[in-house]
């Protein structure tokens, strides 16, 4: 996926006063873990039938997910099917209110929802040749490749921190949580990845 482009955004970022210090990895080599905020980030919560889907695809320029646990990505969006009628939205930084906007407008008299929860929740983009085993050690989803492969979403645990994982290339995830969780999700991936070394920003 390509990196979130990073407009004017008044305020602060989710993890705004965090700051993890990177560490080396202890067997040589580069960090098995790299860890950095998508700043801002646009994330739009959606309920309701799979019409809905298709006209937040359409506005977002997606293709409509196949399903539960698929997320559908173009360039800086990502339209992941969460639920039966469970969708999250996510856009560059600053896209949110004219997307939402044009949700609302078209999803007009419809029995649905869409919801702007860019502050509620924290994205983190990660990667690295140990981040799969990192994440297993908190979490029961099986993330193999041939399981857990680009394209595949799910909500889980991490440790005790409920996320959402997406797999936007074999290399790379993208992981959200409660803003209120995001020093305690941080912390957790930093502890995990004693072993093989962090990158942090």
């Amino acid at each position: 996926m390509a990196e979130m482009t990073k407009y004017m955004v008044t305020g602060q970022p989710g993890a705004a006063g965090l700051a993890l210090a990177s560490f080396d990895n202890p067997q040589g080599g580069p960090a098995g873990l790299t860890l950095a905020e998508l700043a801002f980030a646009g994330k739009i919560t959606l309920r309701g039938d799979g019409e809905t889907a298709r006209i937040a695809g359409q506005i977002a320029g997606c293709q409509l997910p196949d399903g539960p646990g698929r997320a559908a990505i173009a360039s800086s969006r990502i339209l992941a099917c969460l639920g039966p009628d469970e969708w999250l939205l996510l856009c560059e930084a600053g896209a949110e209110t004219g997307l939402l906007k044009q949700l609302h407008s078209q999803l007009a008299g419809t029995h649905s929802a869409a919801v702007d929860v860019s502050d509620a929740l924290v994205a983190w983009q990660l990667g690295g040749d140990q981040m799969r085993r990192v994440l297993a050690k908190g979490c029961a989803l099986d993330l193999h490749p041939r399981q857990f492969a680009a394209g595949r979403c799910a909500q889980t645990m991490l440790s005790h921190a409920g996320v959402t994982l997406i797999c936007t290339a074999p290399d790379s995830f993208m992981l959200l949580c409660r803003t209120s969780f995001a020093a305690y999700t941080a912390s957790w991936l930093a502890d995990a990845a004693a072993d093989c070394g962090l990158r942090w920003g």
